[in-house]
């Protein structure tokens, strides 16, 4: 080749280069380009989304030593934006580009307006928290609960229990300090992933709390400014976290080595180097509720409570889920409401029994996904007058999704269990019985229906201790059914005790009766005295003979307690018989009584015949209840003979009088009780029951015949006057 030839070969490779090299600026000044739409309401920039014209894509500026890409009076020349901008060749390896790349993407997922990773809240103003909202931070997530089972565990923290949690928070915020020098919890939490939870930022403020201010107070000293925003300070927030990031990675006109803006930028920043993104569209068959759906009823607060629920989803999804309950249904403990947050756990209580199943369905709309980044520099270079260009800008196609999904509620199976007294054996019982129900197969305490069970320390089961009196009954409710029950009566040394379904088993939608029948082991014998003429003779004394055979008829040898009583109506100047025993030798036993008189021969056996009958007295008939016949009977329960005595004759034989051996009420008792009253007799000339008074009419008698002989004869003898 000649000399001529190689300079023409020289020159064209030169100018390849000098092309290759202007390629990639003559693209962008030929591409067609669009112009970046301002909002100067909010000074937010936006071009509408690729993949939806309807959705906009918020950009943020990537050179925060350049210009914005919208006009001013002082700068109207703005140039149209294409696709791209930063490439591998831009970082030292193509892994770094990568990291950049992913970092961008999560600080626009979790800035503003996205909040996909629920960093802020956004407020109208200045916000100072509440203890509501102070204590939806305190309700741990499931992931910290296993990782810290001896410190969170199953723990429900709130603001008004966390002096006496203390120690558990103390011990928590300890083994959360531990992992500052590496590691990880079981679940692979590192640090820094725990200290950006809500839930530790709340038990910081509490832990820091001791002797100095509030929870609520450090809360809105350390953290309100970073989490409750206005939605001007989240969009500077995640202004700042873009220039921040590429400051970083040294991407050309950008000097934000610092943060200035407040505490949300840094989070954004610090989240974003390992946050998990969702990236594709979000599907309902991946969201479910699990854990125990069953109402039961809680005594503490007389409502019904199912157990420990949660909403499981993938761990990209983050939702906060709104549940459509039934009336009278709540999420407990909540101060949100009916939201709940998957991983969360909760539970539900209602104000009533649930009858049947029903279907709760939840749906949350905020669940964030991310499809693709984009980045836009100018079409063509433009420089202002000032010498600066404009500044290359990032957006991402952001959604946000809806899913739903529904569970089935209902109340446990129950039945209830009811207790009864009777006794048998008594006209008026008025004794308490003591009574537990133990329920073999259960650990429940506090009020159900009438009984108040506790866990007893010994069994470990269940019991309710209580008393009852003849006709009174008292009953469980809201026993889970399939419970077993043993009911039990205290011995009771005055009565046996029989009982019917003692033992059994909890049946769903019936009620358990179980009753117990008390009759009485031993029964009281009285025996009273009246005169129904008394006159002078009240202090005569009457003997009587008890006999007293067992249940087998068998002659009884025993002694017997008795007490002294007078007969009412008839007690006037009457003194009662001293309290004494009575000694029963083979079946019988005497004891003496006056007018007025009785006493109550005590704790005779159930069973036992007896007999009572009045020593023959001269000028006397006594009447037993009402009967000529001695009184006897079997002791089923508390008996009395009344033997009321009239002088004379039978006054029942008298005609138009009154027996004096019935009842005011003229019935005949038989031996059963008789009521204690005064009986009158028929006559009105009372029998005085002395002798004397016939002796001296004898001698009256006797005395006027001889006086009349003594006449007759001094007649007879003398002489006639004539």
């Amino acid at each position: 080749m000649t000399k001529a030839g190689k300079s023409l070969w020289l020159l064209f490779c030169v100018a390849l280069i000098v092309l290759a090299l202007a390629a990639p600026s003559f693209a962008a000044d030929t591409a067609t380009g669009q112009k970046i739409n301002y909002d100067e309401d909010t000074t937010i920039h936006w071009l509408p989304n690729p993949n939806d014209s309807s959705e906009r894509i918020i950009l943020y500026c990537m050179n925060n030593t350049l210009h914005w890409p919208h006009s001013t009076s002082t700068l109207p020349d703005v140039p149209e934006y294409v696709e791209g901008y930063l490439t591998e060749k831009d970082f030292d390896s193509a892994d770094e580009y990568r990291e950049c790349i992913q970092q961008l993407e999560a600080i626009l997922y979790a800035g503003y307006p996205y909040n996909g990773l629920h960093l802020y809240e956004i407020v109208s103003k200045g916000h100072q928290i509440t203890e509501a909202e102070f204590n939806e931070l305190l309700r741990a997530p499931d992931v910290i609960r296993s990782d810290f089972p001896d410190s969170i565990g199953n723990t429900q923290f709130t603001y008004a229990n966390y002096e006496e949690n203390m120690d558990r928070i103390q011990k928590f915020m300890g083994e959360v300090l531990a992992l500052a020098k590496g590691g990880t919890t079981a679940s692979g939490l590192t640090h820094g992933q725990i200290t950006a939870l809500p839930f530790y930022k709340a038990m910081n403020c509490i832990s820091m709390s001791v002797g100095t201010a509030s929870p609520l107070q450090w809360y809105d000293n350390i953290y309100s400014k970073g989490y409750f925003v206005t939605e001007k300070q989240a969009y500077t927030a995640t202004k700042d976290a873009v220039w921040n990031l590429l400051y970083k990675y040294k991407i050309a006109d950008n000097d934000l080595s610092d943060i200035t803006s407040g505490e949300l930028a840094e989070t954004l920043v610090k989240e974003a180097s390992s946050a998990r993104l969702l990236q594709e569209k979000p599907s309902s068959d991946k969201v479910s509720v699990t854990g125990d759906a069953v109402f039961s009823y809680n005594p503490q607060d007389g409502k019904w409570h199912t157990g420990t629920l949660t909403v499981n989803e993938p761990a990209t999804y983050r939702g906060t889920y709104t549940l459509d309950l039934p009336d009278g249904v709540t999420v407990e403990n909540s101060s949100s409401g009916n939201t709940v947050t998957a991983g969360t756990s909760f539970a539900l209580v209602s104000d009533k029994e649930i009858t049947g199943t029903k279907e709760i369905s939840l749906k949350s709309d905020s669940l964030v996904w991310i499809d693709e980044l984009y980045q836009y520099s100018p079409a063509r270079d433009v420089v202002a007058s000032d010498g600066k260009r404009f500044q290359h800008m990032v957006g991402a196609d952001i959604r946000r999704a809806s899913v739903t999904t529904a569970f089935t509620v209902k109340t446990g199976e129950e039945g209830s269990l009811s207790v009864s007294k009777k006794v048998e054996g008594e006209d008026n019982p008025s004794g308490e019985f003591r009574f537990t129900v133990e329920l073999l197969n259960q650990k429940i305490s506090g009020k159900y229906g009438d009984l108040t069970f506790k866990i007893d320390d010994n069994s470990g089961n269940s019991t309710a201790s209580f008393t009852l009196k003849s006709g009174e009954s008292k009953t469980a409710l809201h026993l889970p059914a399939g419970t077993k029950y043993k009911v039990t009566e205290a011995e009771n040394e005055k009565y046996t005790s029989s009982a019917k379904n003692a033992e059994g088993t909890i049946t769903a939608g019936q009620k358990s009766d179980v009753e117990f029948t008390n009759t009485r082991k031993y029964h009281d014998l009285t025996v009273s005295k009246v005169l129904s003429e008394p006159g002078d003779q009240k202090d005569r004394e009457f003997t009587f003979v008890i006999t007293l055979k067992n249940s087998d008829g068998n002659p009884v040898t025993e002694t017997f307690n008795y007490e002294g009583e007078t007969v009412s109506g008839q007690d006037e100047g009457v003194t009662a018989p001293k309290n004494g025993t009575l000694e029963f030798r083979d079946g019988s036993a005497e004891i003496t009584l006056s007018h007025g008189q009785a006493i109550r021969l005590k704790d005779l056996p159930t069973g036992s015949l007896y007999t009572v009958e009045e020593k023959e007295s001269e000028g006397y008939t006594p009447r037993y209840n009402g009967s000529k016949e001695a009184a006897s009977g079997t002791l089923s329960k508390d008996a009395e003979v009344s033997v009321v005595n009239s002088a004379g004759t039978d006054p029942g034989k008298a005609e138009g009088k009154d027996d004096p051996g019935k009842n005011e009420s003229g019935s005949d008792n038989g031996g059963k009780t008789a009521k204690k009253t005064s009986q009158k007799s028929g006559s009105s000339n009372p029998d005085t029951g002395d002798a004397s008074g016939l002796v001296l009419w004898i001698a009256v008698l006797a005395g006027a015949g001889a006086g009349a002989a003594v006449l007759i004869r001094r007649k007879l003898s003398c002489p006639t006057d004539m």
